[in-house]
């Protein structure tokens, strides 16, 4: 289903204004693959994004293979229709999308084919999403003129939390701030950050806030 890490934004005139995948990770430019590795913890990849020439997904993984989509197919409007999911190299889900308008249905169907579960996506009239649901599981999103998320609020129904992003002129996250919907602060987790930027200012080097490097990422573009 839809990962709170897929919902990030920011423009990309390279696009010709058109809402894709590519402007919702926050990408400047025809980039092509994007590979993220944790310096700081492990040195493993922790990400791994490839887009075709319009600016959509073709292969995303989460790190070490531990969930990947892939198999994207879009209809005619470029709108996503399926894909498929692998969870640590084996084959897990086939996620299917119907549109209505601003709602979307994504279906998932466990590896017997069998009706898994249902998940709501609302967008706006951009394109970008505004919130999702599935059973108890509800998240929403407050955006700002640019489009990147300022906001979540995940309802996990005994559970319930708020983030809050802000960010610098390049469109990056340069802070992180995550509490209980009741205002109940959270240890840990705030954090701010700083990037060194390639030609096309997107961010290949992230530091903490004690200055150091945390994540690395090698882009490339068409």
């Amino acid at each position: 289903m839809i990962s709170v890490f897929l919902i990030t934004s920011c423009g990309n005139e390279e696009d010709n204004g058109v809402w894709n995948d590519r402007k919702n990770e926050g990408l400047k430019g025809k980039v092509k693959k994007v590979t993220e590795v944790d310096v700081f913890l492990s040195n493993d990849e922790v990400r791994v994004m490839e887009f075709n020439p319009e600016g959509f997904f073709t292969y995303e993984d989460g790190g070490l293979h531990s969930y990947t989509r892939t198999n994207f197919q879009y209809d005619s409007q470029n709108r996503l229709k399926k894909y498929e999911c692998f969870m640590l190299g084996e084959y897990f889900a086939r996620i299917e999308r119907t549109y209505n308008g601003n709602n979307i249905e994504e279906i998932m169907y466990d590896d017997s084919s069998n009706r898994a579960s249902v998940e709501t996506i609302v967008t706006n009239d951009k394109g970008m999403i505004m919130s999702t649901s599935s059973g108890e599981v509800k998240t929403s999103f407050k955006r700002n003129e640019k489009g990147q998320i300022i906001e979540e609020k995940q309802d996990l129904g005994e559970y319930c939390y708020i983030t809050k992003n802000t960010y610098n002129s390049e469109g990056s996250i340069e802070s992180v701030v995550k509490n209980q919907c009741d205002g109940t602060e959270l240890e840990f987790f705030s954090h701010k950050y700083t990037y060194k930027y390639d030609s096309k200012k997107n961010w290949i080097e992230k530091y903490n806030e004690e200055g150091e490097l945390i994540r690395t990422r090698t882009i490339q573009y068409y």
